[in-house]
């Protein structure tokens, strides 16, 4: 979906200076929104933290797991809530499956497992 990049100025409101800032804030928020809503940067999860991405309540989180099959592990999101899924968007060498860990999550923490052992980075968003 897209914003409709500019409001419709009629002639009476031309000279109205609230309907002119009102205007530029709507077009200022429709060229962000039209294609530049950002996953954000990726954050290391060695010091075991990660922030929000940029325009999104989700977080973007780049992690070294080293596993058995089969094992919990964690990732730090850092949300305040207790998040509502993940998806792996990128892995630096073939894995297993990734699945919900038995530890139940936390407002700063998921756990999850892979059904084989693994030892990689792994890329995943968490929203």
């Amino acid at each position: 979906m897209r914003v409709v990049p500019t409001l419709a100025l009629t002639k009476d409101a031309s000279k109205d200076p609230m309907w002119l800032r009102l205007r530029q804030i709507y077009e200022q928020l429709a060229i962000a929104f039209n294609g530049r809503v950002s996953l954000g940067q990726t954050t290391q999860q060695s010091s075991g933290t990660s922030v929000p991405a940029d325009n999104m309540d989700a977080a973007s989180v780049l992690a070294t797991v080293n596993v058995a099959a089969n094992t919990d592990f964690v990732l730090t999101h850092n949300l305040g809530r207790l998040p509502s899924g993940y998806v792996v968007v990128g892995a630096s060498a073939a894995y297993g499956c990734v699945y919900n860990g038995v530890t139940a999550w936390t407002t700063t923490q998921i756990y999850l497992r892979f059904t084989s052992a693994y030892n990689a980075g792994i890329k995943f968003l968490i929203w």
